[in-house]
């Protein structure tokens, strides 16, 4: 019997041994693959990517409010606003951009970039108008106050994509068909003909027969008029030759005077090989790496001693608009700077308006060449006038685009 006992405890304990081993691998295979371990995995890169994105969205708000107020700094106490400037338009897109992947993961972060947006929204709609609506219609006789002015930077009438359609200057053909009342041209040392542009005596005499008031104002300006036109005299001894141009004419429509200052700020004076070092930055191929190195010394100086004379010759147009500017004031030409640059921020502290953003829809561009897609012809008014309409004209032989406006004069 005792040994049966044996047998059988050995037994029982042979099989309580055998049914806990399928357990014990069980609770092995559950060991090498926890549950928790994927979600656990899962939700440290979900809070990484989480924190990643919210410091992108962080760095591209900044930048983006950095660059919309970067006007609002005189380039000659911080010379780098100036090229913060230019730079908006890349910020608002990279911003846009975010906000989108933003609102479809991390909501939350979302109000950052909005937030950014809502506080740099005058500098955005400088940049890109959102309005809504045609020209107003006119009554008879406002018809008869109504006018309009084109400002074309027309680079000596030289033609860009060298067609020279019917062997005319196709610039000049451009201008007779868009028929507008006052012209105001930027960038015309010789209005005569010319062989080498395809200019024809034919072309300057249908000129002068559509607009009977031709001025020359011995730079690099001209206005040709349908109405009555004087030059106004100014002081240039200030002015360092060939650091802008500014001219002033006084208009006549239906007998009321509207005082038109017609601008070319300085260039960049960009050479061949400054065309060419931003031509391949602006490739973002391999090959332009090495040459990001030239840009500090080609590009930015030369952006910013730009902007540093645009400071100074805004000053002097002050000075010529509060001697001539009366009570209808009309500046337009070539600015050589973008929306929202220091010298425009200067001009609406002295209660000019943009008629582009106040009147326009969509962002645009008024210079083509060399892959400088900027808008830097403007139409600013002051006084009593009111802008009905802006339109950038598609001619593509100037470097430049033109801007037509059209202008109501008000009488009470």
């Amino acid at each position: 019997m005792g040994s049966n006992n044996s047998n059988n405890c050995n037994n029982s304990n042979d099989h309580r041994r055998q049914s806990a081993t399928p357990a014990a691998k069980g609770s092995s295979r559950k060991g090498r693959k926890p549950r928790k371990a994927p979600a656990g995995a899962a939700l440290r890169w979900r809070r990484g990517v989480s924190i990643t994105m919210c410091v992108v969205t962080a760095l591209l708000s900044v930048g983006l409010l950095l660059s919309a107020y970067a006007g609002y700094v005189r380039p000659s106490q911080f010379a780098p606003s100036a090229v913060m400037q230019m730079t908006l338009p890349l910020w608002a897109l990279a911003v846009v951009v975010i906000t989108i992947i933003d609102l479809i993961w991390w909501r939350w972060q979302a109000l950052i970039a909005l937030a950014a947006m809502a506080l740099s929204a005058g500098p955005l709609w400088d940049l890109c108008p959102l309005n809504i609506g045609g020209e107003p219609e006119l009554t008879p006789e406002q018809q008869r106050r109504a006018f309009t002015l084109m400002s074309y930077n027309v680079a000596d009438f030289n033609d860009f994509t060298e067609s020279y359609p019917s062997g005319t200057n196709p610039t000049i053909s451009y201008i007779l068909r868009e028929d507008a009342d006052v012209v105001c041209l930027q960038e015309l040392e010789y209005f005569c003909a010319l062989e080498r542009w395809h200019v024809t005596a034919a072309q300057i005499d249908s000129l002068h027969r559509r607009y009977p008031y031709v001025l020359l104002n011995g730079h690099t300006q001209a206005i040709m008029s349908k109405y009555p036109v004087e030059s106004l005299p100014l002081d240039f001894k200030h002015i360092r030759k060939g650091a802008g141009d500014i001219a002033a004419y006084r208009i006549m429509v239906e007998g009321t005077p509207v005082n038109i200052f017609n601008l070319h700020l300085g260039s960049f004076n960009l050479t061949g090989k400054d065309k060419e070092l931003y031509r391949s930055v602006t490739r973002l191929g391999q090959d332009s790496v090495p040459e990001l190195r030239q840009v500090k010394n080609r590009l930015y100086d030369k952006v910013v001693t730009a902007a540093l004379a645009h400071e100074q010759q805004v000053e002097h147009l002050l000075r010529f608009v509060k001697r001539y500017g009366g009570e209808r004031t009309i500046i337009c030409g070539d600015f050589n700077d973008v929306p929202g640059c220091y010298a425009l921020r200067r001009l609406s502290d002295a209660d000019f308006r943009q008629v582009y953003p106040a009147l326009a829809f969509g962002p645009t561009i008024t210079f083509h060449a060399n892959r400088f897609y900027f808008r830097i012809d403007h139409v600013l008014w002051r006084g009593k006038l009111t802008p009905l309409s802006i339109k950038r004209g598609d001619a593509p032989y100037s470097d430049h685009y033109p801007l037509t406006t059209k202008f109501l004069v008000d009488i009470e």
